[in-house]
């Protein structure tokens, strides 16, 4: 079916009248009469000087005084030049050698994820390098001369992260380098010269312009194939900065659609989650609640809720595939407020890699998701959701680019997106398509200024160049649970930002109840980027990962934009050189040879360091407990969603979650692990 929301194909100019047979006939008539072609003549004389053209582009910035000659050694110290970006000098800023010792320090204080945000924003430990540049005076440092150069005439004894730090009120730089990401010992780079770049900042007053825009100077960019720009779609059709053919079950739940099939919401217990089972097929038991009938048709796809345990029954037209690349899609259908159209989820997910009948209510296909809103499970009548619940307050900020939230719980919340001739949808309904998915934009900040500029490295955010906890805070502005952190001025807080701002403006804590099992693994999705926080990954005197190390933003070939396979351990040993057989790390680990019955494909690092204990679609089987002989035969589960602790889950949590005991490859666990 045609987008209605999407311009049609322009329509073909009308081709010109063709030539009459008098003016043919003319023509050849004075073709027949001309005579030889006469000599040239002398040149005229020069005319008459024409008007002024146009303006030209402006020229290139100037260098404003960058000294490019070699610059002095020092013989015990060490030299070098700071930049940004745009190729300009970080003058009044310093070089901060910030000891390795100290972030191992700080690493000895716990990050308590449970604390209030004013709580969380005030602590002095959770940015390994920013907290302690905070109270930098202690530490050795060179300031930054007009031609950007610092200069350290001696280096003591140690390791260090070198990071460059902006001058106090220097709101256009951001501060970090390539080498405030790793500790470096200092005996190397005496009597060296060693060169920083940082990233530029927008302006405060800086407009988001749009991929569209961004696409005109840097062409067609891998960044269209992640599924960070196909999380919303029109339903089953790409927009025009949309590629979901990557994703071959991108959807599948749309078949479900097709088929007309009815979705029976049973067994509902409001103590629980999910609160319903939900199956294609009445059990025929009493103890179905409410239906949700799907249908497609010319004017598109709807759902229809039935009460079953009284009378009603209200038709949704669907608007967007919410979902769709990571193994599971819901739908977004509109409410009418007292001031407008406002946006809600429908209480159903589907993951097609779920299993039928599974005895396990998560590893099926159809999940109940949020069923009380839409549900008086007491009552035993339909309703709909408040608007606090809505998807413009908690989801708009993190799914569009450039969110802006207005409105109130009394007469609902309005999102909007980015105004975009290359949009997905109308969605405010001002007559514009909007970009509804997260953009260069998200990420990079918004690029007013770097495009007035002409691009050259200015006023844009690179996440490469900040400081660790800023580059995390990138990533765990939206991977995180929660809501988004809505500014208050109803705007996300920006890329580029320390994490102290994203703490501040969230409405909640980090994790809040359900979100983890007992033993601190999560249970929900969305908990990347807090769990990654909490690890020892980030927080070390060696080296300071961020997600970018493993994931590439951009897109790539592999699953979740992986930067290496994951049945290959390079991510992991590219830093951890010293386990590069992970056998021999395995039976120090445990016991000698207790693991030669495995290939070395089943000794992968990420099998026990990032068990699947998260669900966010559907868990998939692990290990078939049928020993020891005689014993019940128990199929255990696994999330779907590796853990980002990267620690171990062993037999001693088994039994009440997902963990690394419990892989197919493991028959021998089996003798281990309890048959109730």
């Amino acid at each position: 079916m045609g987008n209605p929301n999407q311009p049609s194909e322009m329509p073909r100019r009308p081709t010109g009248r063709g030539i009459s047979p008098l003016f043919s006939l003319l023509a050849a008539l004075a073709l027949a009469c001309e005579g030889p072609v006469g000599p040239p003549g002398d040149p005229g004389g020069p005319g008459e000087a024409g008007p002024p053209g146009p303006p030209g582009p402006p020229g290139p910035l100037a260098d404003a005084g960058v000294d490019d000659a070699p610059i002095p050694l020092e013989p015990t110290g060490l030299v070098g030049q700071v930049l940004d970006t745009a190729g300009q000098p970080l003058v009044g800023g310093r070089v901060v050698l910030i000891p390795a010792t100290a972030v191992t320090a700080l690493a000895t204080t716990a990050i308590d994820a449970t604390a209030a945000p004013a709580t969380a924003a005030s602590s002095a430990v959770d940015e390994p390098i920013e907290d302690l540049l905070d109270g930098s005076d202690a530490f050795e440092s060179a300031t930054i001369d007009a031609a950007g150069v610092y200069r350290f005439t001696t280096l003591s004894d140690g390791s260090f992260f070198v990071v460059a730090a902006p001058a106090a009120g220097d709101t256009t730089r951001l501060p970090g380098g390539a080498h405030a990401r790793f500790a470096q010992p200092t005996a190397p780079l005496v009597g060296t010269r060693l060169d920083l770049e940082v990233s530029t900042a927008p302006s405060a007053t800086a407009r988001y312009v749009g991929t569209d825009a961004c696409l005109g100077c840097h062409g067609t960019h891998s960044a269209l194939a992640t599924a960070h720009l196909v999380g919303l779609r029109v339903p089953g059709q790409d927009g025009y900065l949309q590629d979901a053919s990557r994703w071959p079950r991108f959807d599948a739940m749309l078949e479900r659609f097709d088929a007309g099939v009815t979705l029976y919401f049973h067994g509902c217990d409001p103590s629980r989650d999910p609160v319903c089972q939900v199956s294609e097929t009445d059990p025929g038991d009493g103890s179905v609640s409410f239906e949700a009938a799907l249908e497609s048709g010319p004017t598109g796809y709807a759902v229809t809720l039935r009460n079953r345990r009284g009378v009603g029954e209200t038709r949704y037209p669907v608007e967007l595939t919410y979902g769709g690349a990571l193994g599971r899609q819901q739908v977004v259908v509109p409410l009418a407020r007292p001031n407008g159209t406002e946006r809600h989820v429908l209480p159903i997910q589907y993951a097609p890699t779920g299993t039928v009948g599974a005895i396990d209510v998560l590893a099926r296909p159809w999940r109940d998701v949020g069923s009380t809103s839409w549900y008086d499970h007491v009552a035993g009548t339909l309703r709909e959701p408040t608007p606090t619940e809505s998807f413009d307050r908690a989801c708009a900020g993190c799914h569009f680019t450039g969110a802006e939230l207005a409105g109130d719980a009394t007469n609902g919340f309005h999102a909007s997106g980015l105004a975009s001739p290359w949009g997905e949808l109308d969605y405010d309904g001002d007559g514009r398509l909007e970009q509804l998915n997260v953009g260069c934009e998200g990420c990079h900040g918004p690029g007013s200024d770097h495009l007035d500029a002409r691009g050259r490295g200015v006023a844009i955010v690179q996440p490469a160049l900040l400081t660790p906890g800023r580059a995390t805070t990138v990533c765990g502005r939206c991977h995180a649970r929660g809501e988004p952190a809505w500014t208050a001025d109803g705007t996300i807080v920006l890329a580029g930002v320390r994490r102290e701002a994203l703490l501040a403006a969230r409405s909640a804590p980090e994790i809040g109840p359900g979100d983890r099992f007992a033993s601190g693994d999560a249970a929900q999705h969305r908990t990347q980027y807090v769990d990654h926080v909490q690890s020892t990954m980030y927080r070390n005197g060696s080296i300071l990962v961020t997600c970018s190390d493993c994931h590439r933003a951009h897109g790539g070939a592999e699953d979740h934009d992986l930067a290496a396979p994951a049945q290959e351990d390079v991510l992991c040993t590219g830093c951890h050189t010293d386990l590069l057989m992970p056998r021999d790390h395995v039976d120090a680990r445990t016991a000698a040879a207790a693991h030669d019955g495995l290939e070395d494909s089943e000794l992968r690092c990420t099998f026990c360091h990032m068990p699947p204990t998260a669900t966010g679609g559907a868990r998939v089987a692990g290990l078939l407990d049928n020993r020891p002989v005689g014993a019940p035969t128990v199929q255990r589960w696994l999330g779907d969603l590796g853990s980002h602790r990267w620690r171990t889950a062993g037999f001693d949590v088994a039994e009440a979650q997902p963990s690394s005991v419990e892989r197919t490859c493991a028959p021998c666990h089996a003798l281990v692990l309890p048959n109730p």
